[in-house]
């Protein structure tokens, strides 16, 4: 076809081909380009017409332009990168906690503050336990035990034990 790049065409013909050997509507996002130096991005749903014994005749389908929503998911990636590397920069971590399910999210590059890697950093209530310091367990747990209760915010500094014994002071609110 002159009318799209080869690459992109031969993916047009690979949506109708899945389409016809799944039987049911397929999904895919596409980058075409136009006419101007911009690209525009597109969501493509593309779905089975059947006759009346129910075999496929042909492929029907729709587009909706998703540049936008494209643009915004690059700009927002690129805004959380430069914000990872300034927390890491400056050595700060951020983690927030699920009151309804106990457990914890954080931010990426967090456990090297801990002296632990990522994937090793507390995901349930009873994981973070024991990195709270002893003498901040009490009252690190009456804190949350308000949260529970209805409580819209609090602040607290408290201490973690790292693996070597060091310890780290954290401000939470």
């Amino acid at each position: 076809s002159d009318l799209y790049p080869k690459t992109l065409a031969e993916a047009f013909d690979s949506h109708d081909r899945e389409v016809i050997a799944k039987g049911e509507p397929v999904s895919r996002e596409f980058t075409i380009p136009d006419l101007s130096p911009e690209y525009h991005e597109v969501m493509t749903i593309k779905f089975p017409i059947r006759d009346d014994s129910g075999r496929i005749i042909a492929v029907g389908g729709f587009s909706q332009d998703v540049s936008e929503r494209k643009r915004a998911e690059r700009t927002l990636k690129e805004s959380e990168a430069r914000l990872r590397r300034a927390q890491q920069q400056a050595r700060l971590t951020y983690w927030s906690w699920d009151l309804a399910n106990h457990s914890y999210t954080w931010a990426p590059g967090s456990g090297a503050l801990l002296g632990i890697e990522d994937a090793a950093l507390p995901a349930r209530q009873a994981d973070m336990t024991p990195i709270i310091h002893p003498d901040d367990r009490e009252r690190q747990f009456a804190m949350l035990d308000a949260l529970e209760a209805g409580r819209d915010s609090y602040e607290a500094e408290i201490r973690l034990v790292r693996p070597d014994g060091g310890i780290v002071w954290v401000r939470e609110q």
